[in-house]
C-alpha cells in the first residue's frame, strides 16, 4: 500500500521575492544625527560615571587623596585622552558619505572597543574591591566630568548653522 502525504505544495506563478523586515538593516542617519547621538552617548556615560563618584563623597574619609585623584583624572582624560578620541571619531565620521551612515558609525570601531574595555575594567575594579574608596570617589568624579566635557565638540557641530 502506498503511503500518501497530506502535503501539497502550492504552485506559484514566478520566483518568490523575500520581503525584508523593517529591521533588517539599521536606518540611515545624517552627520548631524550622529553628532547628536555621539554627544548623547558621551553624556550618558559621563553622568553615570560621575554619579558613581559623587555618591561616595559623603562617606569619604580621605578627602585630600580623593581631590588629587579628581584633579589628576580630569586633567589626564579631559586634557590628553578624550580630545584625541573625539577628534579621531569626528574625522572618521566626516570622511563618510551622507547617504551611508549608520548609528554605530558615530564612533570608530576602536572607540567602541575602548569603551567596552573601560566599562569592564571599572566594573571589575569595583566588584572585586581592588582599589581604595578614595580612588573611586575622586577618579570617577574626574572621569565623569571629562566624559561630559567631551560632548562639546559634537554639540558645536550639531548646532552650527547650515552652510
Amino acid at each position: 500500500m502506498a503511503k500518501t502525504s497530506s502535503f501539497s505544495p502550492s504552485i506559484s506563478s514566478g520566483p518568490t521575492k523575500l520581503n525584508p523586515t523593517p529591521f533588517s538593516h539599521p536606518p540611515l542617519m545624517t552627520h548631524r544625527q550622529l553628532y547628536g547621538l555621539a554627544a548623547l552617548l558621551w553624556l550618558i556615560a559621563g553622568v553615570n560615571v560621575l554619579r558613581i563618584g559623587l555618591v561616595n563623597w559623603p562617606s569619604e574619609t580621605n578627602i585630600l587623596v580623593s581631590i588629587l585623584w579628581l584633579i589628576g583624572s580630569l586633567a589626564f582624560f579631559a586634557g590628553f585622552i578624550f580630545p584625541r578620541v573625539v577628534q579621531r571619531n569626528l574625522t572618521a565620521l566626516g570622511q563618510r558619505a551622507e547617504g551611508t551612515l549608520r548609528w554605530y558609525q558615530c564612533f570608530t570601531p576602536s572607540s567602541w572597543i575602548i569603551m567596552a574595555g573601560m566599562i569592564t575594567l571599572g566594573i571589575t575594579l569595583r566588584a572585586l574591591d581592588l582599589v581604595p574608596h578614595s580612588f573611586i570617589t575622586g577618579f570617577y568624579t574626574g572621569l565623569g566630568l571629562s566624559l561630559m566635557l567631551s560632548t562639546y565638540p559634537y554639540l558645536r557641530l550639531l548646532f552650527r548653522p547650515n552652510r
